[in-house]
C-alpha cells in the first residue's frame, strides 16, 4: 500500500506523492528489439554528432552512430525497465507532457503499449543509461553502504528531487525502478517503488542498517514470474538523479577529427549485446595475466575497469557496458561470455555483438558466437600503441565491421583470420592489416575518415582465398527521415532537468551545482529536515545541524543565500542550474541548507538504412590489393 507519513516526523517518513496506478504505467515491462533511429539519435546527441550530411531526403548517419543504434535496439530485446523508470518520472514531474504522447490521457495509466509515440520515448530515456554524466552518478553511490544509499534518497525526495534506482542481482541481472517513499521504523527503512514488472502495484526494499543488505521479496526478472526475491548488498543499489539525463549530450561514439591521435590513451569503451533472449551476456577480460568474468558478481575488478549490466528488467540477456581506463590499464584481452539467465551456467553458442571505441581508433564491431578457443587469443585484444587485434573464436561464424568517420568497412571474418586495426595516422585513415588461419599476411588497406567526393562510403568486403585479397563493393550512405517535430517532442520532455541544475551522486564536493553526499570530511553539520534515520555527517536528519565550513554541507534549518556553487536550500525558486534545499548559508563549494534563491551555478535542496558520414569526405573503405600495412604496421604519418 501507498505510504502515510501523515503526522509522522519527517526524519522518518517522506513521500513524494507518486501512485503507481495512476502516474505508473497499465503494461508491464516487455522484451522486443528497440526503435532508436536517426530521429532519437538526433534528439539524444545532436544533428552534428550523428548526421555525417544532411540533405533533402534527411541524415546521413556516421557509421559509427548506425553501428551503435544497432547495438543499443538488439541490446532492449532483454527488457525495458530503465526507459519505464525514467518515462513515468518524467511525467509524473510534468518534466514530459502527457497530452504530448496521448490527447486523451489524464494519467500515465492511460497510455498504451501500443502507442508508437509510448514505446518510442520510452526506448529515448532507456538509452541515457549509456551517458557519461549518467554513468558517473550512479558509480559514486557504489561507494556507499545501502543504509546510506536510503538516506541519500530520503533527503532527495524531501527536497523536491527525483531519482529512478538499479538493482542487481547475484546472477548478474539488473532492473530499474521508481521510488518514491522511504519509511524508517528505528530498524530497518522500507524503500517504496514501482516496479514496471508489476503494473498498478506498490512494491517495497528494504534495508537493514545493520547488516548493510538490502532485500526485495517481489525481484522478478520476467513479469508476474515467481521468484525467491533478489538481495544484495554494497555496490549492488544504486540511484541516478533524474538532472544526470539532460540532452542532447555527448555521444558514446563521438567520432571527431580528434580521434586521429593516439597521444592521450583516454578510455575504452567496451558495448557487449545480445539479441538471445535466453542468455546474459558480458565480457571476459584478459589483463596481465589475470582473467576477469564480468557475469559473475563475486569477480573483483582490477583498478581502471568499471562494469555495468544494462537494464532492461533482467528479462534476458541484454548486454553489459565495460570501461577501461587505459592510463591505468594499457593492454587487455576481450572475450564475449553468455550464461544461462535461469541455471547461471556458461553457454556455448550464444549470439553476442562486441564493439570496443577508443581515442584514437576506429569504432570496431564484431557480431559472433560464444565458444571454448583452442587458441591463446581473445576476440578483442587492445594494446598499449593504439591498435586492437580482432580475432573471433575459431570455428565460429563472425562478421566485423570497422567504422572510421565517414567511411565503414563491413566482412565476413574468413574461419580463424585476423584483422589488426591500428590507431588513425594523421591524416584520419586507420591502417588494417589482416592474417589468414595459418598467420599468413595478406595485403591489407586504409580506412579513411573522409571521402573526397563527400559524404559516406560504406564498403562491404567478401575475403577472396585465391588471391588473397578482400573483394569489395562500395555504396554510398543512404539518408534517413529525421521527424523534426518528435525531436522537439524528445527534447521538450528533457528538461529542464525537474530539480533545477545538474545534480550530481553523492558526493558534494565533486562539482558546483551538486547534491552534497554522506560523506563526513566533505559535508559539515547535517542537512536539516530530510533524511532517515539520520547519522553526522550524512544527508537527512530531524534536526538542522551548524552551518558547514569551506567544502562543507550546511546544516537544517532557513538560513540565507547561499554563495556561488554552494548547495542551496528551500526557500524561494532556485535560479538556473540551482537546486533546492534547507539550511544556513552555506560557503563557496559547500553543500548547503535552506535559504534564499541560490544563486546561478549553485546547488540546492537500429535504425534504418543509412551509413554515417562527415562533410567533405574521401573515398571511402579498403581498395581491393591496395598497398596496406599488415598488422602492427600503422601507415605512415
Amino acid at each position: 500500500m501507498l505510504p502515510d507519513c501523515t503526522g509522522v516526523d519527517p526524519a522518518n517518513c517522506v513521500y513524494d506523492g507518486f501512485d503507481p496506478a495512476v502516474n505508473g504505467f497499465s503494461f508491464a515491462n516487455w522484451a522486443a528489439v528497440g526503435t532508436v533511429d536517426a530521429t532519437s539519435l538526433v534528439a539524444l546527441f545532436g544533428e552534428e554528432a550523428v548526421c555525417a550530411e544532411t540533405t533533402a531526403e534527411g541524415c546521413v548517419l556516421f557509421p559509427a552512430a548506425e553501428q551503435w543504434a544497432s547495438q543499443v535496439n538488439e541490446a532492449m530485446v532483454g527488457g525495458h525497465c530503465e526507459g519505464m523508470a525514467v518515462m513515468a518520472q518524467r511525467l509524473f514531474t510534468n518534466s514530459a507532457s502527457l497530452t504530448d504522447l496521448d490527447p486523451a490521457a489524464t494519467m500515465t495509466f492511460d497510455l498504451s503499449k501500443d502507442d508508437p509515440d509510448v514505446t518510442g520515448a520510452i526506448d529515448f530515456w532507456w538509452t541515457t543509461q549509456m551517458f557519461v554524466p549518467v554513468q558517473e552518478a550512479y558509480m559514486a553511490f557504489h561507494e556507499l553502504e545501502p543504509s546510506e544509499v536510503a538516506k541519500e534518497l530520503a533527503a532527495g525526495i524531501a527536497e523536491g528531487k527525483n531519482y529512478t534506482l538499479a538493482i542487481y542481482s547475484d546472477k548478474g541481472s539488473g532492473h530499474s525502478i521508481t521510488p518514491f517513499a522511504v519509511v524508517f521504523d528505528g530498524k530497518t527503512y522500507a524503500i517504496s517503488v514501482y516496479d514496471n514488472n508489476y503494473p498498478g502495484t506498490v512494491q517495497q526494499i528494504v534495508v537493514n542498517p545493520e547488516t548493510e543488505r538490502w532485500s526485495y521479496a517481489a525481484g522478478a526478472t520476467t513479469p508476474g514470474a515467481p521468484t525467491d526475491g533478489w538481495e544484495g548488498g554494497k555496490a549492488t543499489i544504486d540511484l541516478t538523479p533524474m538532472a544526470a539525463r539532460s540532452v542532447p549530450t555527448s555521444a558514446p561514439f563521438a567520432d571527431s577529427a580528434t580521434k586521429g591521435t593516439v597521444a592521450v590513451r583516454g578510455l575504452s569503451n567496451l558495448l557487449v549485446t545480445s539479441a538471445d533472449p535466453d542468455t546474459l551476456v558480458g565480457v571476459t577480460l584478459t589483463i596481465a595475466g589475470e582473467t576477469y568474468d564480468t557475469t559473475d558478481p563475486n569477480t573483483v575488478l582490477p583498478e581502471g575497469v568499471s562494469v555495468r549490466p544494462l537494464l532492461g528488467a533482467g528479462l534476458s540477456g541484454n548486454g553489459m557496458t565495460v570501461t577501461v581506463d587505459r592510463d591505468l590499464v594499457p593492454e587487455f584481452g576481450a572475450d564475449g561470455v553468455a550464461r544461462s539467465r535461469t541455471t547461471a551456467e556458461a553457454q556455448d553458442n550464444a549470439d553476442f555483438t562486441m564493439s570496443i571505441d577508443s581515442d584514437g581508433a576506429p569504432r570496431v564491431t564484431v557480431r559472433t558466437k560464444t565458444g571454448p578457443r583452442p587458441d591463446s587469443k581473445s576476440t578483442f585484444k587492445a594494446d598499449k600503441q593504439g591498435q586492437v587485434e580482432v580475432a573471433p573464436p575459431p570455428g565460429r561464424e563472425a562478421r566485423v565491421n570497422l567504422a572510421n568517420g565517414a567511411s565503414s568497412f563491413d566482412a565476413p571474418v574468413p574461419d580463424g583470420g585476423t584483422f589488426n586495426v591500428g590507431p588513425n595516422n594523421r591524416r584520419g585513415e586507420a591502417p588494417v592489416g589482416f592474417a589468414n588461419s595459418e598467420g599468413q599476411q595478406q595485403p591489407g588497406f586504409r580506412i579513411p575518415r573522409e571521402n573526397p567526393d563527400g559524404g559516406v562510403v560504406d564498403s562491404r568486403g567478401r575475403f577472396d582465398p585465391q588471391s588473397g585479397e578482400f573483394v569489395v563493393n562500395q555504396r554510398p550512405g543512404r539518408p534517413e527521415q529525421v521527424n523534426g517535430a518528435q525531436v522537439d517532442q524528445f527534447r521538450a520532455m528533457a528538461g529542464p532537468a525537474p530539480d533545477g541544475g545538474q545534480q550530481g551522486g553523492p558526493q558534494g564536493d565533486q562539482q558546483g551545482g551538486q547534491q552534497g553526499g554522506p560523506q563526513g570530511d566533505q559535508q559539515g553539520g547535517q542537512q536539516g529536515g530530510a533524511g532517515t534515520g539520520p547519522q553526522p555527517g550524512t544527508s537527512g536528519g530531524p534536526q538542522g545541524g551548524e552551518q558547514g565550513g569551506p567544502d562543507q554541507s550546511g546544516g537544517g534549518g532557513g538560513g540565507s543565500t547561499p554563495k556561488p556553487d554552494s548547495a542551496g536550500g528551500g526557500g524561494p525558486t532556485p535560479k538556473p542550474d540551482s537546486a533546492g534545499g534547507s539550511g544556513p548559508t552555506p560557503k563557496p563549494d559547500s553543500g548547503g541548507g535552506g535559504g534564499p534563491t541560490p544563486k546561478p551555478d549553485s546547488g540546492g535542496g537500429g535504425t534504418g538504412g543509412g551509413a554515417p558520414a562527415p562533410a567533405g569526405p574521401a573515398p571511402a573503405g579498403p581498395a581491393p590489393g591496395g598497398a596496406a600495412p599488415g598488422p602492427g604496421q600503422p601507415a605512415p604519418a
